[in-house]
């Protein structure tokens, strides 16, 4: 996910096959914008694309057991985030566990966010997401024992790292962290 007027930066590697490319956030009156046409169909082929894999700054585990661990020395710049996919379950909203990073404002309510990452939730994922909230990069679910990665601009201030499940702050699925001036 991604906040209006930012941009994000995903890579996971994807066996050959038919994929669908979607967005279930709804707009406020509960409209989803896969019915306004963000959807579409993508397919990959077994040519090789002669890409490497990304080179991680930081490492990011995330399960249903442990919630998010993350490392405690995040520093500031354009890092990149290993995410480790422990194991994979299907959460009451009927979808896996994914990872999101997101910057917090002085404003942001931190309960507000745990309530607005169910999207099984009337108010669920409608808008922009809560006040004081910018989301600017993460992956999406994936596989047991697969890892993605997402590239994201660091300044120094406080984020979060969010899973987009019913109550994910119950769930260790949503860790705070400070990215510090130097």
């Amino acid at each position: 996910m991604v906040s209006p007027e930012t941009s994000a930066v995903a890579s996971a590697y994807l066996d050959p096959g038919t994929y669908v490319i979607e967005c279930y956030v709804k707009l406020p009156d509960g409209t989803f914008h896969t019915t306004l046409g963000m959807i579409d169909q993508i397919v990959v082929t077994d040519e090789d694309n002669n890409q490497a894999e990304p080179q991680a700054d930081f490492e990011v585990t995330i399960s249903s057991a442990n919630g998010i661990t993350l490392p405690s020395n995040i520093l500031p710049g354009q890092r990149t985030f290993a995410v480790h996919f422990q194991d994979q379950t299907v959460h009451d909203n009927f979808l896996g566990h994914d990872v999101h990073l997101v910057k917090l404002e002085d404003n942001a309510d931190l309960t507000e966010l745990d309530a607005w990452m169910n999207w099984a939730a009337p108010a669920g994922l409608a808008g922009h997401g809560p006040e004081g909230v910018t989301f600017i990069g993460g992956t999406q679910e994936a596989p047991a024992g697969t890892t993605t990665y997402f590239s994201a601009l660091l300044k120094p201030g406080t984020y979060a790292l969010v899973a987009e499940v019913p109550s994910p702050m119950s769930k260790g699925m949503l860790q705070t962290f400070t990215v510090p001036a130097n």
